[in-house]
């Protein structure tokens, strides 16, 4: 499915160019006048697979291994071993899942272009890297669909983790003694009854509301 040139079905590939930033040219979101990102400037999607993103990492202090592979970090043992262990424990599940060279991330980075949040190069001086313009992407949506995945299934593993859950408001990212404190979020802290707004999308509720796939709100299960 990935790599799929289709022009009416296919996610596309790898861009091959750095002079047109990697842009992807294939598949029903290659880069031509008829699919245009609109955020954060207009361009078109783009990918530059890397294997080693953590050596480029802005902040080199958070990463422990620079030299590690991202494909280390998604292999079936380790998520296995994630989703048995951290037993009642969402701030550790959390903490190995979304750390710095965790599943999540490593994902985002290897990809590169939209999905690791680089800003287009017409983008003005003042744009910054991040993560706001990586749902541009279409692989954003069946990345996260797989994170949601294995949280679920850490969920069902134990009863204690089934409605497990504690986090802070706040990111922590001054320096490495400070993230490992805080590796899901500093105070104010959030917990089961904290609000949850819909934004004028949906209903506003609680976290709680959302912790169970089949629980009333949300009504799905992964195979």
């Amino acid at each position: 499915m990935f790599r799929d040139p289709d022009p009416q079905s296919g996610l596309g590939g790898w861009g091959v160019s750095a002079a047109d930033d990697y842009t992807v040219t294939d598949g029903a979101f290659g880069g031509d006048a008829s699919f245009v990102m609109a955020y954060p400037v207009p361009h078109s999607i783009r990918r530059h697979f890397d294997l080693y993103p953590y050596l480029k990492s802005l902040q080199p202090d958070l990463i422990p291994n620079p030299s590690m592979p991202g494909n280390v970090s998604i292999t079936p043992s380790l998520i296995r071993g994630m989703i048995h262990g951290h037993v009642g424990d969402f701030k550790g599940f959390q903490a190995a899942f979304e750390g710095f060279q965790g599943p999540h991330s490593a994902v985002h980075l290897m990809v590169g272009g939209d999905l690791a949040g680089t800003c287009p190069p017409n983008a003005p001086e003042e744009c910054k890297d991040g993560s706001k313009w990586a749902p541009n992407d279409p692989l954003f949506w069946m990345h996260h669909a797989m994170i949601d995945k294995v949280w679920s299934e850490w969920q069902s593993k134990h009863e204690a983790n089934s409605m497990s859950f504690e986090g802070g408001s706040v990111q922590r990212f001054e320096n490495i003694t400070i993230h490992e404190r805080y590796p899901n979020g500093g105070p104010p802290f959030l917990h089961l009854d904290s609000a949850l707004s819909g934004h004028g999308l949906f209903p506003d509720g609680q976290i709680a509301d959302v912790m169970n796939t089949t629980g009333g709100y949300l009504c799905y299960v992964y195979e």
